[in-house]
């Protein structure tokens, strides 16, 4: 059952349904919160639990460089969770998962957020897990991913605790970045219309605006981003 806390973020209060908290990058990591993260965004259906352990998760794959730090926090006093499990994977920049041949196969009933599918390859670019250290953190080297039919960029995550789902996430870039990548190669060969965040059902569904990334750095020698996560640990 969710409580009536919420925290205030630059004129913004973020109700008990939201996916993330981001009080820690505004000085207000110690006020209490609780059940923040009731709901859960979607996994998806290419989310292959069999990923292998690693940091750098690009495997030489085209496209721009991407180090992302992911911290977690729990939402009940802004403490860092050490010893999670944070998996992490995405599309590459034409748009297709590893793990899964040719086209990606939409299921005629997603976004159900049960449905996985069966791995078709035995191709893992860009996926990977890491363990979080005693500050809560991993970070991950990647690229900035592609987009397909009916979704916008995004990077998928979940975090396990003690062998328990505690988070599942997507991450989304801001319009400005979309609109620089999909003009240059090898963004700019993908066929599919790039969707805006607006347009895509789960960024407005599930609190997709919480969970934007800030990057960064430039095209040329990569980004870097950093989220603070509020679990229920």
């Amino acid at each position: 059952m969710a409580s009536d806390s919420s925290c205030q973020l630059d004129e913004k209060t973020l109700n008990d349904n939201t996916t993330v908290i981001n009080c820690a990058n505004n000085g207000q990591s110690s006020l209490p919160h609780s059940h923040v993260l009731a709901p859960m965004s979607t996994e998806g259906p290419y989310f292959i639990p069999e990923d292998p352990e690693r940091s750098d998760i690009s495997e030489g794959m085209p496209g721009i460089r991407l180090e992302m730090t992911i911290a977690l926090v729990k939402a009940a006093n802004g403490k860092p969770v050490s010893g999670a499990v944070i998996h992490v994977w995405h599309c590459d920049a034409d748009g297709k998962y590893s793990g899964f041949d040719s086209s990606i196969p939409i299921p005629p009933n997603y976004p159900h957020p049960r449905i996985r599918l069966p791995p078709t390859n035995d191709r893992r670019y860009l996926r990977g897990y890491q363990i979080t250290d005693d500050d809560g953190m991993a970070t991950f080297t990647t690229i900035v991913p592609g987009w397909y039919h009916s979704r916008s960029i995004h990077i998928h995550l979940e975090v396990n605790l003690e062998n328990a789902v505690v988070y599942i996430g997507q991450l989304f870039f801001e319009e400005e970045i979309a609109k620089m990548i999909e003009k240059i190669e090898p963004y700019a060969l993908i066929d599919k219309e790039r969707r805006t965040n607006q347009k895509d059902i789960i960024y407005r569904r599930e609190n997709g605006d919480q969970t934007v990334l800030k990057l960064s750095g430039d095209i040329k020698n990569g980004f870097k981003s950093k989220v603070i996560l509020g679990i229920d640990a």
